[in-house]
């Protein structure tokens, strides 16, 4: 299981990256860091900012929505390599920049059509969402299990494609773990 998870969160028109997994980003560099800690981000969503996650060795991304970025959605840098334990799977990618860099480890389930947000504030999904069904509660990868949250299925998330099982609806999340936006 991973050592930390940063999810349900909005990242909106970030002049920087959304996430940032880069050591001395202040200066504006894209390198990465070569953490290997297991990280999974999930069920996010990133939208207008200058790019979206930059990635490291041990960040899975996972059910996340990358729309309007300036730059990419997801951004390599310099320490992910082919078959190292990094992936990018369930993800839906809509008008950025580019969607990802080359060379990172993904999935066969990313997306590329409009998300049909409702609004621009609450950024919940429209009844008649492509995005919903499309992404996914249970996830192994290299032989570890790196998400479990089916104890929530049939709940609705806020924000990314988990549990996009239909538009956001007013159901209590009271028994699933959660993190304040912005912690």
């Amino acid at each position: 299981m991973p050592e930390f998870c940063i999810y349900g969160n909005l990242f909106k028109s970030a002049r920087g990256r959304g996430l940032d997994c880069t050591l001395n980003s202040a200066d504006g560099n894209i390198n990465g860091s070569p953490m290997v800690e297991r990280v999974v981000i999930y069920n996010n969503t990133f939208d207008g900012c200058g790019g979206g996650i930059t990635m490291a060795p041990g960040v899975v991304a996972l059910n996340n929505l990358f729309t309007n970025t300036k730059n990419r959605g997801i951004i390599k840098g310099q320490y992910v390599k082919a078959g190292d334990t990094s992936l990018v799977d369930y993800c839906l990618f809509y008008q950025n920049g580019d969607d990802y860099d080359a060379g990172l480890n993904l999935g066969k389930h990313l997306f590329a059509f409009d998300p049909q947000y409702s609004d621009t504030t609450s950024y919940r999904l429209l009844p008649s969402s492509p995005a919903i069904d499309k992404g996914v509660a249970t996830c192994e990868w290299k032989g570890a299990k790196i998400l479990d949250i089916s104890y929530c299925f049939g709940l609705r998330s806020v924000h990314g494609l988990l549990m996009l099982l239909q538009a956001v609806t007013s159901r209590s999340l009271s028994h699933c773990p959660t993190v304040p936006r912005g912690a």
